[in-house]
């Protein structure tokens, strides 16, 4: 658990508040992918 941490931050380029949980699947409808080849897996909220 504690590797996947240290993976969210690095995706989240060190910025720990820019990772919101994904327990809620509409998440992932609502945000488009962080970049290419991520899509289902992390989003972009700005």
């Amino acid at each position: 658990m504690l590797a996947d941490c240290d993976r969210l931050k690095k995706l989240a380029d060190g910025r720990i508040e820019m990772v919101i949980p994904g327990h809620d699947a509409e998440v992932m409808k609502r945000y488009p992918a962080s970049k290419k080849g991520l899509e289902g897996i992390s989003v972009r909220l700005d």
